[in-house]
């Protein structure tokens, strides 16, 4: 090893491999690690409840978003706007 060659970050000596190495490391651990593979199962329950929350906020917003524009008709046909 060069002098110089002490003072290059990890990151720049091995940037070429890195996510590779990093991925293989992923691999053994979803595979070898029970600790890591429970976490794992639990982080996609919880994205399963995060994408049921987004869907149940959008049913919600849509039936605002109508019964405002059903609102607005009954108000303008009040009003003599429309008939």
């Amino acid at each position: 090893m060069k002098e110089d060659d002490r003072f290059i970050p990890f990151f720049e000596a091995y940037k070429d491999d890195f996510f590779e190495s990093m991925e293989d490391v992923r691999m053994y651990l979803k595979n070898n690690n029970l600790e890591y593979q429970n976490i794992e199962q639990k982080c996609k329950m919880l994205s399963k409840i995060i994408i049921l929350n987004y869907k149940l906020q959008e049913i919600e917003e849509n039936e605002i978003y109508f019964k405002g524009g059903m609102d607005a008709y009954f108000y303008f046909r009040k009003l003599g706007i429309l008939k």
